[in-house]
């Protein structure tokens, strides 16, 4: 019964919950206690999602490929407001499963969640990530722009495959074009066809229209060049994960959207619902349920559940 009960706390909010464990399983039973057995089996389940967890994931055979993505999002918390969440997401290439031309789906992944700075995140997914450092290239990690993910890549798996978030890319496109071209069309024009060289030509082909830009602009302020330089760095400066004609080539993801919707499924459907404020404390304990369920490791909860009932009795 506890089970269901934190299974419900998990899922919903409290208010809500409760009510349908009333009705479904006719037990009485209020909003207060499916919250404080939810909170203190999140608390006790904070080392679930293990090295163990990765297991199935690690059988990709020769050419297989293992996807590794990171990201940033906020919760409000009652103590200092909005806070990060830093998530982070694993799985194969053989799990995206395609249901139409324009939308996939991927069936099995395992996740990790820490509320705080990426130095307690990466204490948590490092090891994890650490399975398939044997996989060298196949080990692929899609990344945005973000400095201490690109550090830790670095440091870490110099071998792996590292890929710049092809739309996050694309933002940079879009802002040379807002500072190069006044006309709106012709923004419009070189947008497509700059991103176009870019999946289908490489960086250096970009690289070489945008410079021959600049030598044709008819007026050129302080402020344009200064912002043009810095995207010209921006992209010389990440060159090395720009190469989409070869990601291409090997079949590989080059969005980040695996990530983004993870923060959607894990974090904003219970915990950044309307009204919601969170004690950082039950924050990290909402987060290790959350993970647990999506990463297929609910038994290893309802485990401990038993065993403190056990030691209860």
């Amino acid at each position: 019964m506890q089970e269901r009960y934190v299974w419900a706390g998990e899922s919903d909010v409290y208010g809500k919950c409760n009510e349908l464990i009333n009705k479904f399983l006719c037990v009485e039973v209020n909003a207060m206690q499916v919250h404080r057995l939810t909170n203190t089996y999140g608390e006790l389940s904070g080392e679930i999602v293990d090295v163990k967890s990765v297991a199935a994931l690690k059988e990709v055979g020769d050419q297989g490929v293992v996807y590794a993505e990171m990201d940033g999002g906020m919760v409000l918390t009652r103590e200092d407001g909005w806070q990060e969440i830093k998530l982070g997401r694993l799985f194969r290439h053989s799990d995206i499963h395609e249901l139409s031309p324009h939308r996939r789906e991927i069936l099995d992944s395992v996740y990790t969640a820490q509320l705080g700075d990426h130095k307690a995140f990466c204490k948590r997914f490092e090891p994890l990530v650490d399975e398939f450092e044997p996989l060298q290239e196949r080990l692929v990690f899609i990344t945005d722009g973000a400095k201490w993910i690109k550090i830790w890549i670095n440091d870490n798996y110099p071998k792996a495959t590292v890929i710049l978030d092809y739309f996050h890319a694309s933002e940079y496109i879009s802002k040379w074009c807002d500072w190069t071209f006044s006309d709106k069309d012709r923004r419009k024009e070189k947008l497509e066809i700059y991103r176009k060289i870019l999946l289908e030509k490489g960086i250096q082909a970009l690289l070489n229209d945008l410079e021959q830009d600049v030598k044709f602009m008819n007026k050129r302020t302080q402020t344009t060049e200064n912002e043009q330089v810095k995207i010209l760095d921006y992209f010389k400066g990440n060159a090395y994960r720009m190469d989409y004609p070869e990601y291409e080539n090997r079949g590989l993801c080059i969005g980040s959207g695996a990530i983004e919707a993870s923060h959607r499924t894990v974090v904003q459907r219970r915990m950044k619902l309307s009204g919601q404020r969170w004690s950082e404390n039950r924050v990290q304990n909402m987060l290790n349920l959350r993970t647990a369920k999506l990463s297929g490791c609910w038994d290893k909860v309802v485990h401990i559940i038993r065993n403190q009932t056990k030691m209860a009795a």
